[in-house]
């Protein structure tokens, strides 16, 4: 979790009380250490404190301005200067439900860690209530009718639901590529199963959305290693190319040579998948020279490497195109 800088004249009381709550406080917890609204209102004027509303509040993230040498790469959140905030948002609200809140769909997501890469997912705060009958809704907040099976888990003191629920029920808000995409990541880290995934979809059937997650269970795989991968594993899929994720090119001695983000099966056409923004300092101009000398390395194979980039996923004929022009340079040769 990202650190923040406090208020002026915030008392030590109420810095203690909000860390010790992901930096996220209530109007009670203010009032019971001696804060004035007056006080709350002028630190919201000033953007020193934030609020959702509904007594409600939180400290802004500090902001990170980017001056590492490395290279930036977005490929674990496309819009990860906003996550922290939203978590933040998510924990302050929570503080003033009763205890039968769960947190859900793509709120739950930021909460277990895993990506979110639309917009949409940081707007509204999704929550499930086993006291309600329908779903309501009101600035910022999403309640949902909680499901008999729905299986959740205690993070830092907040009830969220389990990865599989949380992945499951975002596909019906966000749909089947934002679900893919969380499922992989999720699969990756270990924090669920296909059988989990698979089960929590079944569930869910019949809710609104919910026909977007009949083929999720068959789509997923946890070897993509990023979002971006995982877009891109489905555009390709879904033009008809058989892919494999994350195979190891060995040399004709053996010897390892690189393991590629996506390896065009029955042909020697490798896809990778460029998440850096930008190379900066020492450090990134090195990451860029050894990239140069694998990829070299993998043409010395036979192999023809076709990079893509975020500004390349939103036009898939673009990179259908590569692929098919590629295919055809090849001359039909196996190398694998």
């Amino acid at each position: 979790m990202q650190q923040s800088t406090f208020p002026a004249g915030i008392s030590s009381a109420l810095i203690a009380r909000a860390a010790a709550q992901g930096y996220a406080f209530t109007r009670s917890d203010a009032q019971e250490l001696g804060c004035p609204d007056s006080q709350l209102r002028a630190w919201c004027r000033t953007g020193q404190l934030r609020t959702p509303g509904y007594g409600a509040y939180y400290l802004p993230p500090a902001i990170n301005n980017g001056s590492s040498d490395s290279p930036t790469d977005i490929s674990a959140d496309l819009f990860s200067a906003d996550r922290e905030d939203a978590v933040r948002r998510i924990r302050s609200i929570v503080l003033t439900m009763n205890d039968s809140v769960v947190v859900t769909h793509e709120s739950a997501l930021l909460l277990h860690g895993l990506p979110v890469w639309s917009t949409r997912a940081v707007l509204d705060t999704h929550l499930s209530n086993g006291g309600i009958r329908t779903r309501t809704r009101r600035s910022g907040v999403r309640m949902h009718r909680s499901a008999p099976a729905l299986q959740s888990m205690l993070i830092d003191n907040v009830w969220v639901a389990s990865a599989a629920w949380a992945v499951a029920q975002t596909g019906c808000t966000l749909g089947l590529e934002a679900a893919v995409v969380a499922a992989d990541a999720a699969l990756h880290a270990g924090f669920t199963s296909v059988g989990r995934l698979g089960e929590a979809c079944t569930e869910l059937t019949g809710t609104r959305g919910s026909s977007a997650l009949s083929a999720h269970p068959r789509l997923v795989d946890g070897r993509s290693e990023s979002p971006g991968e995982s877009r891109l594993r489905l555009l390709v899929d879904g033009a008809g190319f058989d892919v494999t994720p994350q195979l190891v090119i060995r040399n004709e001695f053996g010897d390892f040579v690189a393991r590629v983000d996506l390896a065009l099966d029955g042909s020697p056409v490798i896809i990778e998948f460029d998440g850096m923004l930008k190379y900066r300092g020492a450090a990134a101009r090195g990451a860029l020279v050894a990239e140069k000398h694998r990829e070299l390395s993998l043409n010395r194979l036979g192999y023809i490497v076709i990079r893509v980039t975020w500004e390349d996923l939103p036009h898939p004929e673009r990179i259908v195109g590569w692929l098919r022009t590629a295919q055809a340079r090849t001359g039909g040769r196996i190398l694998w």
